[in-house]
């Protein structure tokens, strides 16, 4: 009896094991979702918006990415929308993968090329969407962006349809997680506010973010206050001509560094050619010290002068560094950012940025009103909720706002703000809902609330997609592949 049991357990895990390996993740669903707002205009022509999440492309088998395109081709949705997680794993953007990448990027251009919408395909990055750095990612940007691809990277776009607009915003990867990488904040010490970065075993950055794409930013010259708490095994710096403003891990940097021996110009995504790159001035923990770096456009080159000296001393008449980029990468204008890395506190102040004709663009000395604040432009890596209310901005109560977010805990944020509609992924639904156990694949940890399809937060309506492919375990229960079609319309 014992061994009959024992044997019917076993080809029921067995069973069960097969069923959650080779059905589920092909049962894809179509789920039809009916959105009313009051937003929308009664004499407009409901939108039909398809929502594809956590493709994982490599995971899904070719039957099943087939099914999806026929789906996608049978509903013909106005517009198609991908919440992120395109790629396999965030590995593949290590430089030892970069074969694999190259493999991984030609297999997505085949898939997407199979899928067309009148209103076109819009992404935003999951969290396996690019690396620690994002360097090696930004090739994920080009390729998509090369292919006609509209890929959001905190950007919002005001779109057209059927005699009215609606507001389509794309937030980059937020993690719920700080603890690897924590957001900057403003601190006050006696009369002093300045802006301060702990701990991070990864680079960190913040950046001024400036919504017209239009408003380029070249020839000027920047200059801080940088104190940091270790003058040992930390780094930081401030960076200028940033794209990363437009998703783009591209920059110049004047960074400090113990390791070298004191500051120098370190460039992402392109190249000093010639010139001097380091600084002759090294740090003192605790004390602060000024930097200053004028940065110019020429016909073949862009120049880059910088200069770094004790807070309270005399400026430096001269240059200490200066050098160029007549790279074909070289960068041509841009934002300004912060960075910092590695242990102790990284402190900044009195950041300015003034024009070659004298004009003043920024100038931040993190107070308004006498108390400390961060204003709502500077957007810190790993932290894009904060573009939230910058991008929500202006926009009237009557325009119907979309947003495209890879993680749902953004919902409260969001909802906070006024934001009708999002779509999210990231949760796989779940991917393998376990009787009694829930999902071992989910960081609960984190205090992880949306799971799987509708929830409302306020006035927000969000939708948490089950999403297509399969991560660490190619296996799905509970949980099967999805297309959700969203029909916005009038109540």
């Amino acid at each position: 009896m014992i061994g009959l049991s024992l044997l019917a357990l076993l080809l029921g895990f067995a069973l069960a094991l097969l069923y959650m390996r080779f059905i589920e993740p092909e049962r894809l669903v179509v789920r039809h979702l009916r959105i009313t707002a009051q937003q929308w205009p009664v004499q407009t022509e409901p939108l039909s918006v398809l929502q594809l999440s956590d493709l994982h492309l490599p995971s899904m088998s070719p039957r099943l990415q087939d099914k999806v395109l026929d789906a996608v081709r049978r509903e013909a949705p106005d517009m198609i929308v991908i919440t992120g997680d395109l790629m396999s794993t965030s590995n593949i953007f290590e430089p030892d993968n970069h074969d694999q990448l190259q493999a991984e990027l030609a297999q997505l251009g085949r898939f997407l090329a199979r899928m067309e919408a009148p209103l076109g395909i819009w992404v935003v990055r999951g969290n396996h969407d690019f690396g620690n750095d994002k360097e090696v990612s930004d090739r994920l940007v080009h390729f998509l962006r090369g292919q006609g691809i509209r890929l959001l990277t905190n950007q919002r776009e005001i779109i057209s349809w059927s005699g009215t607009t609606f507001a389509l915003i794309g937030l980059d990867f937020s993690e719920s997680d700080s603890s690897t990488i924590q957001p900057f904040q403003v601190l006050q010490e006696g009369k002093e506010t300045f802006l301060r970065s702990g701990y991070s075993k990864k680079n960190r950055y913040t950046h001024h973010f400036r919504m017209a794409e239009d408003d380029h930013w070249r020839d000027y010259t920047v200059s801080a206050r940088l104190r940091v708490s270790k003058d040992i095994a930390t780094g930081a710096g401030i960076t200028f001509y940033s794209q990363m403003d437009r998703g783009l891990d591209h920059y110049y940097r004047l960074r400090w560094s113990p390791t070298e021996n004191g500051f120098r110009f370190s460039p992402h995504n392109t190249s000093i050619t010639h010139g001097q790159q380091e600084l002759p001035v090294a740090m003192t923990a605790d004390e602060w010290y000024r930097c200053k770096v004028e940065v110019l456009t020429e016909e073949r080159q862009t120049r880059m002068s910088a200069k770094v000296w004790r807070d309270g001393e005399a400026e430096p008449d001269e240059w200490q560094a200066v050098a160029w980029d007549s790279s074909a990468t070289r960068l041509k204008e841009g934002t300004v950012g912060l960075w910092s890395i590695y242990t102790g506190e990284h402190c900044f102040d009195d950041l300015l940025v003034v024009s070659a004709t004298g004009d003043t663009l920024l100038q931040e000395g993190w107070e308004k009103e006498g108390r400390p604040h961060k204003p709502p432009s500077w957007i810190d890596f790993r932290h894009n909720e904060q573009a939230l209310p910058l991008l929500m901005a202006a926009l009237p109560d009557t325009t119907f706002t979309l947003l495209l977010c890879h993680n749902p805990e953004t919902a409260e944020t969001a909802g906070a703000l006024g934001v009708d509609l999002m779509l999210s992924g990231h949760t796989h639904g779940g991917q393998l809902r376990l009787p009694l156990l829930g999902s071992p694949s989910l960081e609960y940890k984190h205090g992880r609330r949306f799971i799987k399809g509708f929830y409302r937060i306020g006035g927000l309506s969000l939708y948490v997609h089950s999403g297509l492919g399969t991560v660490y375990l190619p296996l799905r229960f509970l949980a099967p592949p999805e297309i959700a079609l969203f029909h916005i319309s009038a109540p």
